[in-house]
């Protein structure tokens, strides 16, 4: 009789903020859901993945609800497993995170697949065959990490010493000896020299029972709330809400600190392919660089090393290791030896203009996008583009009047028991205060120009009444 299929659930963390790849990457839109040249966001590469490894049954994502109206179009297209959203009330680190997603599965013996949602990877083959060993290593009772073959003596990257094989027959998979914190060069030039050592990648195979108990035994507090929050939670719609109340006082710790630099269960997988966590603007230029891609439309005159992401066109001249990267909103110039310290601009950012740290000018929502073109102190600009079927909520503003014009499609548009439809180069005025809603009932994008007057122009100046996307 053949042994039944063992639960293997793919846990894909997806709650980062990613400000060192400020200003493609934002708090309301961070690093998992760009692509940085690529035909898919970083997310959606993570979720086709996990889609690809047969083994896999189930897949559930671990991500922050401000993130919610995002989330379904880099996850649902790309995948035909069965997908469950967890939404982290409060970001309590990966400990908590991952603790999450193993009280939500529940049973014990199964498999937990954890992937950061930010990782490049070139090799499905490569990755596959070391993915059957981590877990067939989780199955006999380990904690499996996987183990990048070093590509340099990098001083940005954690690393783990292999120590003795689990087989003397296959030497694929071996006990930690240690783990090393960032190193500096010099000592990464050491470890690398001795052929023992490799880069700590964050990705991870356990059993979920294993996982809980060495969790517990470490970091007691972390099990407590988070089996609280859990145990309280409500699942709708492949969707977990844990009891955020229940989060307030968990400890905020890495696994690799709470769990595996303390484990005698852990194991490593070496994994010798193309790798990246893209956690920099430097790794971003290393990865375009691999690539043959120095930027688009880039010159370079008595320079070189240089990298640009931008629209327009960037001349290099007499200046090395620079890289540029060009929003409509943002400019950032950083060398590349100092792009680990974009964070810091960030919160220097955040003190002088918040908006720009949190949102994009465009911003994506789930029913189509807005981008504000022009602003003042008593008006805003947006140009607004409605999906065929999109529907933006029945809402009114306590602080502005709105004046509307069409520009494509045919808007279906709601002035509180007015209902109209308005073609290309007519317009409709919103007074202030009154219900209204922009709908799009046909197969083709609306789009219109919206012209907001009032003393408030914030996003919080919504009342809304009913929403398709459960915002009400």
């Amino acid at each position: 009789m053949n042994e039944p299929v063992k639960r293997i659930v793919a846990v894909i963390l997806s709650g980062g903020a990613g400000t060192r790849l400020w200003p493609v990457s934002r708090s309301a839109s961070p690093k998992q859901f760009q692509n940085f040249g690529a035909e898919h966001s970083l997310l959606s590469q993570t979720v086709r993945r996990a889609d690809k490894l047969e083994a896999i049954t189930e897949i559930v994502v671990v991500a922050s609800a401000e993130h919610e109206s995002l989330l379904q179009a880099h996850i649902k297209p790309h995948t035909n497993k069965p997908v469950t959203i967890i939404y982290e009330p409060i970001a309590k680190n990966t400990a908590a995170a991952i603790a999450l997603a193993a009280q939500f599965i529940g049973q014990e013996d199964a498999l937990m697949f954890v992937m950061p949602s930010d990782h490049h990877m070139e090799d499905d083959a490569t990755y596959a065959a070391a993915a059957a060993t981590a877990m067939e290593g989780a199955q006999q009772g380990y904690l499996v990490t996987f183990g990048i073959t070093p590509a340099r003596p990098d001083t940005g990257f954690g690393y783990i010493e292999i120590g003795e094989a689990l087989h003397q027959q296959d030497s694929s998979l071996a006990r930690v000896a240690r783990f090393v914190e960032k190193p500096d060069s010099e000592k990464a030039k050491a470890m690398l020299a001795t052929g023992q050592f490799v880069w700590n990648s964050g990705m991870f195979v356990m059993p979920v029972g294993l996982f809980l108990a060495e969790l517990s035994r470490f970091e007691r507090r972390i099990c407590e709330t988070v089996a609280e929050s859990v145990r309280h939670g409500i699942l709708k719609n492949s969707v977990f809400r844990p009891l955020a109340t229940a989060l307030q006082d968990c400890p905020s710790i890495s696994v690799d600190y709470g769990v595996f630099e303390r484990s005698s269960r852990v194991a490593v997988v070496r994994l010798n392919m193309l790798w990246n966590d893209l956690g920099s603007w430097s790794a971003i230029a290393d990865l375009a660089q691999a690539r043959g891609l120095e930027g688009n439309f880039v010159v370079n005159v008595n320079a070189q090393g240089n990298y640009a992401h931008s629209s327009k066109h960037v001349a290099f001249v007499g200046v090395d290791d620079l890289i540029l990267v060009e929003t409509p909103d943002a400019l950032l110039i950083t060398h590349r030896d100092a792009s680990q310290s974009v964070k810091e601009a960030v919160t220097g950012m955040r003190e002088l203009r918040p908006d720009i740290v949190m949102h994009h000018r465009k911003v994506q929502r789930p029913w189509g996008n807005y981008d504000s073109i022009d602003s003042g102190s008593a008006h805003q600009v947006k140009r607004i583009l409605v999906e065929p079927g999109g529907r933006l909520s029945l809402q009114s503003h306590a602080q502005r009047a709105e004046h509307w014009v069409v520009i494509a499609g045919m808007a279906t548009v709601t002035v509180d028991e007015t209902v109209k439809n308005y073609s290309v180069g007519q317009h409709v005025f919103i007074p202030l205060g009154a219900k209204h809603r922009l709908e799009n009932l046909t197969t083709s994008p609306v789009e219109i120009i919206e012209v907001q007057i009032g003393g408030y122009l914030g996003e919080d100046d919504i009342i809304r009444y009913d929403d398709a996307y459960g915002r009400a």
